[in-house]
């Protein structure tokens, strides 16, 4: 296993970068949990298959119920770059940090929702990405930032690592 630190985190996550959506593991692909399990399994950190099991590892950074968007940029702030988990329904990333005023994650997304001329469309990414967190902003569920439910600190915090 590799040693748990920022570095080997960054490397080890960028190694998947475009590499294709699949649910479940569809055609070869990996999804958001399973991109998350993979990256993690690498440090022997063991998470469950499921993204919102996955959610309740670690340690949460403060409730995000009824917070503004505003509010969650502050707990963000204070979260640690490629050691920290985001969490909204059905959806799991990993925080990569703060560039111009702007969140960034990296994560294994099929597509997202926006509005279009004709209506409510999916634009299709189908792979792992690094996006902002202003993703979806146009769309009817609004942003990734506006959505997100869950904020977990993982790692072997004794060790000193980060």
């Amino acid at each position: 296993f590799l040693p748990y630190t920022q570095k080997n985190l960054s490397q080890q996550a960028f190694k998947m970068l475009h590499q294709p959506y699949g649910w479940g593991e569809m055609s070869g692909g990996r999804d958001c949990s399973r991109f998350i399990m993979d990256l993690f399994n690498t440090f022997d950190i063991l998470m469950p298959r499921n993204s919102n099991l996955q959610a309740k590892m670690g340690i949460p950074l403060g409730a995000l119920e009824g917070k503004t968007i505003e509010e969650k940029k502050k707990i963000l702030d204070r979260a640690v770059p490629l050691a920290t988990l985001l969490r909204m329904p059905g959806h799991i990333m990993l925080y990569l940090g703060k560039h111009e005023g702007k969140h960034y994650a990296i994560h294994s997304i099929w597509g997202i929702q926006k509005r279009g001329s004709s209506g409510i469309q999916t634009q299709k990414i189908g792979k792992v990405a690094v996006t902002d967190l202003n993703l979806g902003k146009d769309g009817p569920n609004g942003s990734l930032l506006h959505r997100l439910t869950e904020i977990q600190l993982i790692g072997p915090y004794s060790k000193g690592n980060l």
